[in-house]
């Protein structure tokens, strides 16, 4: 986060949004709900030792992104979309794209992804229900 100080810009430090080390997490999204709860998702190969399969992952803060929650695994199966039915598609978009969507509805959060668990790249949704 940067805030101004005169002429200068000030960014506080960085904080870990992931409680995994063993990963590096693709494409994030990021949306605040109207409670000021952060949600972030993303997706991560971690559960995926040849790194060519995905899943999407969701954390949240509701203590202004000075902590979050442990991850949270949104996919009921992972993606693994470098097969021959995608190679077009993958040799410009590893994961079925630039990007997904996250965003909220005021309370509550929804995500959409390119997910290839069925052997072709498909939209998937989720929506994450916030309890408090």
């Amino acid at each position: 986060m940067a805030y101004k100080d005169g002429d200068s810009t000030i960014w506080s430090k960085p904080i870990k949004v992931t409680d995994s080390l063993s990963h590096t997490p693709l494409m994030s999204s990021i949306a605040v709900n109207s409670n000021g709860v952060i949600g972030v998702s993303w997706f991560d190969n971690r559960n995926d030792a040849t790194k060519k399969c995905y899943d999407m992952y969701f954390s949240f803060s509701d203590d202004g992104g000075k902590s979050f929650s442990n991850d949270y695994r949104i996919t009921e199966m992972s993606s693994c979309p470098d097969i021959e039915k995608n190679a077009e598609a993958v040799s410009r978009w590893k994961r079925g794209g630039d990007y997904h969507g996250l965003k909220t509805d005021g309370q509550n959060f929804h995500v959409v992804w390119p997910d290839a668990r069925d052997g072709v790249f498909t939209p998937y949704y989720a929506k994450i229900t916030m309890a408090f």
